[in-house]
């Protein structure tokens, strides 16, 4: 049951700070129930062009930009699926990328498991902006296969959207179809879950994502996925704050082997489990800091809660074992492509430490 209005102290968080963003929709969610606030303005209508479209209200139903959110909720769960059915294993290197790939990345990727690519200690760099001189996804992949490993595979971690690259680009052609629409057909689908990507679906309401003089609002905000579209794991999905709090309820009911669904319950655990203990990543989440700041909340329980950021503005954390969770959407990236990364942290970590004491 999905409640309008959060607990008490919840509630003067978000409005301490959702008057910073455009608009902002977050939940605190329970094994009994859902609560929920929204602030701010959506639009529909037309949103390929610097038109925004009708203003609406933000409500539990708004479309956001989830950025990176993607890794966790679409790429991880797509990867796991396929191991369950025998066509890919977690020791699999990424061999689709190995054709377009140069010394010596080549090589570096033949010894790359695919565990290490969800848990960014592939030794791969974390970015690189191939926008820039590549106009199609072939150009693209051709730029990432010069690239240069900049870590031996599993000696460290440094968060990658390279690694997810290649694990959408992997996904897509051990499927021999685009994996973003198999995705949404074989997880999403039977779970009554509307998710999209690269961009929300005509007459949604949309948290607008484009950046002041901006000429993509509506269109996925990353760049080098704007390319790429369904050879890419990295980012690109869109979603609702119901769309995130329901697929992440479902999975940890799964995780819980309280009942069926597109994924079992020892995939599950896999997915949220470190390879070891003091891992930041588990196979495609984030794990809260063990010591210091986190954006989980100071009262997070940092070796059980998962989670994961998005840079648009986004950001839910879970913890399994209790069923308790959050989630905090934004669309920051509609101030300025580094406007309110501040302001946004101070929100996410006041938010998420009161999530845990309710």
């Amino acid at each position: 049951m999905w409640t309008r209005g959060l607990p008490a102290a919840l509630q003067a968080s978000f409005e301490r700070h959702a008057g910073g963003f455009p608009a902002v929709a977050a939940c605190v969610f329970t094994p009994d129930g859902a609560w929920w606030e929204a602030a701010g303005t959506a639009h529909l209508g037309p949103r390929t062009d610097q038109s925004d479209g009708t203003p609406v209200l933000v409500d539990a139903d708004t479309v956001f930009d989830l950025a990176s959110l993607t890794k966790a909720l679409a790429t991880a769960p797509a990867v796991f699926a396929l191991i369950e059915d025998g066509r890919l294993s977690l020791d699999d290197p990424p061999v689709h990328a190995l054709p377009f790939a140069h010394e010596p990345l080549r090589g570096h990727l033949a010894a790359v498991g695919l565990s290490r690519l969800l848990n960014h200690s592939a030794g791969l760099p974390a970015y690189a902006p191939f926008f820039e001189t590549c106009e199609t996804p072939e150009a693209l992949l051709t730029s990432l296969g010069r690239q240069i490993p900049e870590a031996p595979s599993g000696a460290r971690f440094l968060y990658s959207d390279l690694g997810y690259i290649l694990l959408g680009h992997h996904l897509t052609f051990t499927l021999g179809e685009d994996w973003t629409a198999w995705t949404r057909r074989t997880l999403y689908r039977p779970l009554g879950l509307g998710f999209t990507f690269w961009g929300a679906e005509e007459g949604c309401p949309l948290a607008c994502n484009r950046e002041p003089g901006g000429a993509f609002g509506g269109l996925v905000h990353d760049e080098n996925a704007r390319v790429l579209g369904p050879w890419c794991g990295h980012a690109g999905l869109f979603g609702s704050l119901r769309q995130v709090a329901g697929w992440l309820q479902a999975l940890r009911v799964i995780w819980a082997g309280q009942t069926g669904g597109p994924l079992g319950p020892e995939s599950v655990r896999r997915m949220w489990t470190p390879l070891s203990p003091g891992d930041p990543f588990t196979p495609g989440f984030d794990r809260p800091a063990r010591a210091g700041f986190t954006t989980a909340g100071e009262t997070a329980d940092r070796e059980a809660t998962v989670g994961h950021l998005g840079f648009s503005g986004t950001a839910f954390w879970l913890h399994p074992p209790s069923g308790r969770g959050g989630v905090l959407l934004t669309n920051r990236v509609a101030l300025g492509r580094l406007a309110g990364m501040e302001a946004l942290r101070a929100f996410r970590a006041e938010f998420f430490s009161e999530v845990w004491r309710i």
